[in-house]
């Protein structure tokens, strides 16, 4: 059996583990994503507050065999293009609404 994937899955025995994007506020609020596994698309909800790095494990959603793998998603927060002022204005807002916010450098 030869099983063909891209570069954000990789596989080991019947474990798969996929990097999956989101965007801030998928990850800030938590929200329900698809996310297209090699067994096909999959609902997930993404925990609020998450952080980019944190796993997922979805337990027999991974290789199908006589003992199920799991899927293990690793969670990618990826920043949209800003590409109208809207965005630019949506973005200013986030910095004045965060400002009293530390975030660990």
């Amino acid at each position: 059996v030869k099983i063909s994937h891209t570069s954000n899955i990789r596989i080991e025995g019947a474990d798969v583990y996929q990097t999956v994007n989101i965007a801030p506020w998928e990850a800030a609020l938590g929200d329900k994503i698809n996310v297209s596994t090699p067994a096909g698309t999959l609902g997930v909800t993404i925990p609020k507050n998450s952080k980019s790095g944190s796993n997922l494990r979805l337990k027999g959603k991974g290789i199908p065999a006589k003992q199920a793998g799991d899927l293990y998603l690793t969670l990618n927060i990826v920043n949209p293009d800003i590409s109208s002022e809207a965005a630019t204005k949506a973005y200013e807002q986030l910095k004045h609404a965060f400002a009293d916010t530390a975030i660990n450098r």
